[in-house]
């Protein structure tokens, strides 16, 4: 700008002969604006550098970083602020970070609450894979509701079976679920169809797969199955079941690991991915 409005008052210093000097100076006006505002900008430019070059300052840790003097007043911040927790790990002291969750050893009920939903479609793959099945299955995405296809041999140009996994650790399967499911063996035309739980069925359910030939598998029953198999076999099942970062969940839409956040106000946490933003609930019990 005070390029423009020199050049714009130097050139009116020449024309002062000229037949359109009435013309150009009306432009006067204008080309002194041009040169004030162009010396403030410069001004402000070189207050700000001479802030920038101030070599004091330090980085200060944030308080919803530290845990070490938890507040005992009601926090100011809005009940849709998150915290997120990776974040908050980076900078917690290195002996405060909270620790991975222990790698088990050995085949017990707590490992299916352990294990998030795609390592649990996983192990639940390999184990009738084991049995003689040939499977296919896919990692996220639309499935149809089908999570394990199964085959009679190693072609696989023939459905023969179907199955659906549900990693739930509380919640019980209800008759909503088999129906649903019972819905999708009648329209492939298969005969074989499997229901699988780390939970439990409800009386009503167990009734509604047992009148149309749907085998139920909860959590004691793939325990004893798992543990039917050789000890080798069962290490290799327990490999595949923690494998990675097996208690981080996988987000169902797009495969990516996502990251636990919490709500600053009613302290409830949820999963939520970072490349397209599907949330999921995640387990409130401490230490989950």
């Amino acid at each position: 700008m005070l390029a423009i409005g020199g050049g714009g008052l130097l050139a009116l210093s020449f024309l002062q002969n000229s037949p359109l000097t009435i013309m150009f100076m009306a432009l006067r006006p204008w080309a002194w604006l041009a040169v004030a505002l162009g010396a403030f900008l410069l001004g402000l430019q070189a207050m700000s550098t001479r802030r920038g070059g101030d070599s004091s300052w330090m980085p200060v840790e944030p308080s919803f970083g530290s845990r070490r003097s938890p507040s005992t007043h009601r926090s100011s911040q809005p009940a849709d602020v998150l915290i997120d927790d990776d974040l908050r790990d980076r900078w917690r002291p290195p002996e405060r970070a909270e620790a991975a969750v222990a790698r088990p050893t050995a085949w017990t009920q707590a490992v299916f609450d352990l294990i998030e939903w795609r390592r649990f479609e996983a192990l639940c793959e390999a184990l009738l894979q084991q049995e003689g099945w040939f499977t296919a299955s896919q990692a996220f995405g639309a499935d149809g509701g089908i999570d394990i296809r199964l085959y009679g041999d190693a072609s696989k140009s023939q459905l023969s079976g179907i199955v659906q996994c549900k990693n739930w650790s509380r919640k019980k399967i209800s008759e909503v679920p088999i129906r649903e499911f019972l819905g999708l063996k009648t329209d492939h035309g298969v005969s074989t169809a499997l229901f699988i739980t780390s939970s439990s069925f409800l009386p009503g359910a167990v009734d509604l797969a047992a009148r149309h030939d749907i085998v139920w598998v909860d959590g004691r029953g793939l325990l004893a199955r798992i543990l039917a198999q050789p000890v080798e076999v069962q290490q290799r099942l327990l490999a595949v079941a923690t494998e990675g970062e097996f208690w981080r969940p996988t987000c169902v839409q797009c495969g990516t690991k996502m990251t636990l956040k919490t709500n600053s106000t009613n302290a409830s946490r949820f999963w939520v991915c970072g490349r397209c933003s599907h949330k999921m609930p995640a387990r409130q019990e401490v230490g989950a």
